[in-house]
């Protein structure tokens, strides 16, 4: 008692241990060592004088008192500090273990997350192996992010990172092989380099998408009026690489809108505005009213308008009614 009654009465006492094990990845000095004093204000900031990182599981950190008292002297000037025990602690780190399941568990709640409703499966490519991290005030988490992820076929890294106490500790990597599937059109029979491709060629089947060939491959109403570029066989997806998609429009020609909404048709003389093969969209302008449209084209000199066929005609509709 009466040796308390001193360190009290000596402002503020640090009491440096031996060795001291701590928890999550900073260093403050009242985590390794007992802090004293009558005012509790005094303490409590001396308490809170940061020392630096914590040791990595695996290792340790040996803290020596005189670089403490020049922590102290720097983060709590004017308070009265005293420092008694040893000359330096050699500071532990408490320990958790992150197993690989709870790794691989979050990663496969991201993947199913960014493939949605897509027509896939997915599986672990490998194990994760356990890992050592600091134990925090609070329970570790675990934060998959995958970035921007296309949905296709083929081997996967999901990056897992481990949070202690709400800052990201370490990252983990997963590895999963993907199968990803589309209904798509394919070639419904032998094609021959140099043919001109028909609608009647293809068909539409459930096909394993691989890497890229979403963006790459074209619909059927791109591919009707194409000239096969190469040989295909039963089955295949044709992407813009393979096929030759002549212009049949150019800028200035005198064509026909077709303008469609519901089962009322009509057609009205235009221009062309931009160039286009058979199914892309471009810019016309009617003759005589100048009405501006954006339409698809269906022939060497027809564009279709369709005005029910989504909220992107909507600006159509708005013009075609000045």
């Amino acid at each position: 008692m009466i040796a308390l009654a001193s360190l009290l009465i000596a402002g503020v006492t640090v009491v440096l241990p031996m060795e001291a094990k701590v928890q999550g990845a900073e260093l403050a000095l009242g985590d390794i060592a007992q802090v004293v004093g009558a005012d509790a204000a005094e303490v409590n900031a001396v308490r809170g004088v940061a020392l630096g990182y914590a040791p990595a599981p695996g290792y340790s950190r040996l803290v020596f008192a005189h670089r403490v008292a020049e922590s102290v002297r720097r983060d709590a000037p004017g308070i009265e500090v005293s420092f008694s025990g040893q000359r330096a602690c050699r500071v532990w780190p408490e320990v958790r273990q992150v197993s690989g399941s709870e790794v691989v568990s979050a990663a496969g709640l991201e993947m199913r997350r960014r493939i949605g409703v897509a027509d896939a499966t997915f599986e672990p490519a490998g194990s994760v192996a356990s890992i050592s991290i600091p134990a925090g005030d609070e329970p570790f988490r675990l934060r998959a992010r995958s970035g921007v992820f296309e949905p296709r076929s083929g081997q996967v890294s999901i990056p897992v990172e481990i949070l202690v106490n709400g800052t990201v500790y370490r990252t983990a990597w997963t590895s999963w092989k993907v199968e990803v599937w589309q209904v798509r059109p394919v070639v419904a029979r032998a094609v021959r380099a140099g043919e001109i491709l028909a609608s009647s060629m293809f068909a539409n089947r459930r096909v394993r998408v691989e890497a890229g060939a979403a963006a790459r491959a074209l619909s059927a109403g791109l591919l009707t009026g194409s000239i096969a570029a190469r040989d295909f066989r039963p089955g295949e997806i044709v992407t813009e690489k393979d096929v030759h998609r002549p212009i049949v429009v150019q800028p200035g020609d005198s064509i026909y809108v077709e303008v469609c909404k519901g089962r009322i048709k009509a057609r009205v003389a235009a221009i062309a505005l931009s160039a286009g093969a058979i199914g892309d969209r471009i810019p016309v302008r009617t003759v005589g009213e100048g009405k501006a449209l954006s339409g698809s084209i269906v022939g060497r000199n027809l564009v279709r308008v369709d005005l029910g066929a989504s909220s992107r005609t909507a600006g159509n509709a708005q013009n075609l009614q000045k």
